[in-house]
């Protein structure tokens, strides 16, 4: 038995506060395309500050815990791996979006342990895993609660992955939701307060961008996000304290607590893939003035590096492994492909169908055995010792030279 188990990405799992008798909805994650729009207009948004202990709400009336993920993003690429691994179960590994993954990467140790003894460990192959966005550093941070015994793990699949974060971070952090929400936020004066509370999730912090030339002084030098005086004054002058212990939090998450891929076994890499969505517009980079009036470190949002990426997160975020981990491009295609999908290529990129070939395919024991499948297509377009994922077009190819 080989289960398998999906990691899903930032506000994709439904948050309720279980201190109420009917679980009240704290944040509604996208169940189908009518409740996305309604949730994007009308809210419900999270309002909850998190201490400066962020494993607590500021109210103390309120719990917030994790409810079901998000059915319009994934349920499609899920029921379809099920029944392809029919004899193998499925278990979706939600958790609060808000806190460090740090600390959801010990809750997914845990939630693996507990999965060893219901199902019995002589039974087991090992899991396999698929992650979407910022699972993949909920992933990470899991490896890191191993102490190098990597037994455990099958085959592991991360899609989408902002290993060094996204500009689209900050952008949050400095402007709130942004779209049609926030200006309806602004209207009913609720745009202050939705900004100053996604301020006090680690999880903004961790998705903060730190590949080379994300964030550079107009002089060319290069941000530090774990220095306070390189963050935009007016976003944390009134929050200091709370803020100096995120940043601090912030360097020790990139020290210590996701793992470093490329440290992994040679035969635990071999055995792990990473689809990095590219050829969307993205914001790969952000230009900060070092003083505009009494703001200090300016941010300008007037003038967006533009670059390629799967619209949220940018190629040289979510490739840095390739030289070590075989990384696969799937290029977004024209929008009238598959229109529903094309429209968010991050937000739907496990409804493509080329990502999901790619899963199936490398949860196959034998991955070359898709050649097989693939003879009659190969022999018409004459191709010759292809791999495995080279059959899904042109659109689809290996970043990595081994």
């Amino acid at each position: 038995m080989k289960p398998i188990i999906f990691i899903p990405g930032i506000e994709a799992t439904n948050l309720v506060d279980s201190n109420t008798f009917n679980f009240e909805t704290k944040w509604n994650a996208y169940d189908t395309l009518l409740t996305s729009i309604g949730t994007t207009i009308s809210g419900p948004y999270i309002e909850e500050k998190l201490q400066l202990n962020p494993l607590y709400d500021q109210n103390n009336n309120v719990i917030v815990e994790r409810n079901h993920i998000a059915r319009l993003p994934y349920e499609k690429t899920i029921r379809n791996i099920a029944e392809k691994y029919n004899s193998d179960p499925i278990y979706l590994f939600g958790y609060d979006w808000r806190l460090s993954n740090a600390v959801n990467g010990k809750k997914l140790a845990i939630f693996l342990e507990y999965l060893k003894n219901k199902l019995h460990k002589e039974n087991l192959e090992g899991f396999r895993f698929v992650t979407h966005s910022m699972g993949a550093l909920v992933f990470s941070c899991y490896l890191s609660e191993l102490n190098e015994n990597f037994g455990d793990i099958n085959k592991v699949v991360l899609c989408a992955p902002p290993f060094r974060g996204s500009p689209y971070a900050i952008i949050h952090l400095i402007k709130g939701d942004g779209g049609v929400k926030s200006f309806l936020n602004k209207i009913f004066g609720r745009d202050e307060d939705i900004r100053k509370v996604v301020r006090t999730y680690p999880s903004l912090f961790e998705l903060s961008p730190w590949y080379k030339n994300a964030m550079l002084f107009e002089d060319g030098t290069t941000i530090d996000l774990t220095n306070i005086n390189h963050w935009q004054s007016n976003i944390w002058d009134d929050i200091e304290p709370l803020f100096q212990a995120r940043l601090k939090s912030l360097d020790d998450f990139k020290k210590t607590k996701m793992y470093d891929l490329s440290k992994l076994p040679e035969e635990l890499r071999s055995k792990m893939i990473i689809i990095a969505g590219s050829k969307d517009k993205t914001v790969v980079g952000l230009k900060v003035i070092k003083k505009k009036g009494e703001i200090k470190s300016f941010i300008r949002l007037d003038d967006l590096v533009i670059g390629s990426g799967d619209g949220t997160v940018p190629f040289d975020s979510s490739t840095i492994y390739k030289d070590h981990i075989r990384t696969i491009e799937v290029q977004k295609e024209d929008i009238f492909s598959e229109l529903g999908d094309n429209i968010d290529f991050h937000g739907m990129f496990l409804r493509d169908s080329r990502v999901q070939n790619i899963i199936v395919r490398m949860f196959d024991d034998n991955v070359q055995t898709t050649l097989e499948r693939d003879k009659n297509s190969n022999q018409i377009l004459g191709w010759k010792n292809k791999d495995w994922w080279e059959s899904l077009g042109s659109s689809v190819k290996s970043l990595s030279k081994f």
